[in-house]
């Protein structure tokens, strides 16, 4: 532990459940019910993070509106467990630009990284 100290999700899927009902979920080669989904979703486990560790969820606000859902998701699940987790929605970006942020020193992502 006290290894990691700034974590960002971005535009996370934190609760696969909803995965489970597309078709493409369903079929031979990426198989996954209800129970697997949930064994595997961020959003439902007890947070292991040190006090110190400061998460960011981010996503675009040109994002597909099950991706903002689930950018609110994992504060919303976890600010219960006295976590220091925010959330942000970049206006004009999507699920492929979001990450030039980056490359953007004043961006939200990287003060938040290195600030």
């Amino acid at each position: 532990r006290h290894r990691i100290s700034r974590v960002v999700s971005i535009s996370g899927v934190h609760d696969l459940r909803p995965l489970c009902h597309l078709k493409k979920m369903n079929d031979e080669f990426f198989r996954m019910d209800m129970e697997y989904a949930a064994l595997q979703s961020p959003a439902l486990k007890v947070p292991l993070v040190d006090d110190d560790c400061r998460i960011l969820c981010v996503c675009g606000g040109n994002e597909r509106p099950e991706f903002k859902r689930q950018n609110r998701l994992l504060p919303l699940m976890w600010e219960g467990f006295d976590v220091n987790i925010s959330v942000a929605e970049v206006p004009d970006y999507n699920h492929f630009t979001i990450v030039n942020l980056f490359g953007d020193a004043e961006s939200i992502v990287m003060k938040h990284l290195f600030g």
